[in-house]
């Protein structure tokens, strides 16, 4: 792909690197490599410069500017990614968003070709509990909680930020309006928009996230998403025969209970510590997940 020159009101010139796009979100914007300049003068590093339009079917101005609206609205946190720049072109019917790079892409992909060990998961449940419990208390909830949408940021230790804001919603209107989600992730009350939806959303996606990178890097044999999750998308249950049975004594924990009790849950499996989830590999168990 040739080079293009994205100008900013800020002064700053954005040139795209010849690489291949990436199209992230349910509103399908495109992410370019860039080399920032300021004027002339080159500034170090590369930079993420995502574009959305709302030309696109299902979306209008507002929906398209709700994702810079929230990133704006909420506090700066090392596990959330930090908008640097911005403009809109309305003539165009585009908003321009630019983030910091991170070379080693998002947790869906680094998980598939290395192995996560048990305290390093530990450490990561810790840390994305943390950056919802700051998304929340600022008022959103993410919506699009997944893999995908969490940029490796260090690997010593694994170190994540949340990206894709375009789906966020404030606690508040979550029960108004069309919710923007990734069904495969999505709670039960989401998919059936019966009884109250809430923030607990985000920690149901988390553990579906969980599980799936879980069985992914321990299969026998690379999982996509399809082998993972029975005849999705007709039926949106999760496989959990690829996990033992103590693995599912802490999935009905997990997720078999109401949005009420989901964040402690979340936090302290089954009251009880330590707990070990267990995947049946071959003709052996092998130890995946300890909360010890």
């Amino acid at each position: 792909m040739e080079a293009q020159l994205f100008f900013s009101p800020s002064g700053r010139t954005y040139k795209s690197q010849p690489s291949k796009c990436i199209t992230q979100g349910n509103f399908g914007g495109t992410i370019h490599k860039c080399k920032a300049h300021e004027g002339t003068a080159p500034l170090p590093g590369f930079v993420a410069l995502k574009v959305v339009s709302w030309d696109e079917p299902g979306l209008d101005e507002e929906t398209v500017l709700s994702e810079r609206n929230a990133l704006d609205s909420i506090a700066p946190h090392a596990g959330i990614v930090r908008l640097l720049d911005s403009w809109v072109d309305g003539n165009g019917h585009k908003l321009y968003m630019v983030f910091d790079w991170f070379e080693r892409g998002d947790l869906h992909e680094y998980s598939k070709t290395h192995r996560i060990d048990e305290t390093t998961l530990w450490n990561l449940n810790h840390q994305v509990l943390g950056i919802l419990e700051h998304l929340h208390s600022d008022g959103y909830a993410h919506v699009d909680v997944k893999p995908e949408n969490m940029l490796v940021v260090d690997v010593n230790p694994l170190k994540v930020v949340f990206t894709d804001f375009g789906s966020a919603r404030r606690i508040r209107d979550l029960g108004n309006g069309p919710i923007f989600t990734t069904p495969v992730y999505a709670a039960p009350e989401i998919h059936s928009r019966t009884g109250q939806i809430d923030e607990s959303c985000d920690y149901f996606a988390w553990i579906m996230s969980l599980f799936y990178v879980l069985v992914a890097q321990y299969s026998p044999k690379s999982l996509g998403k399809k082998e993972c999750f029975t005849s999705y998308p007709e039926d949106k249950t999760p496989n959990w025969e690829l996990v033992s049975a103590p693995g599912n004594e802490l999935r009905a924990s997990l997720l078999n209970v109401t949005s009420l009790s989901r964040r402690h849950l979340t936090v302290y499996p089954s009251g009880r510590l330590p707990y070990r989830v267990v995947y049946v590999c071959t003709s052996r168990q092998k130890s995946m997940y300890d909360y010890a």
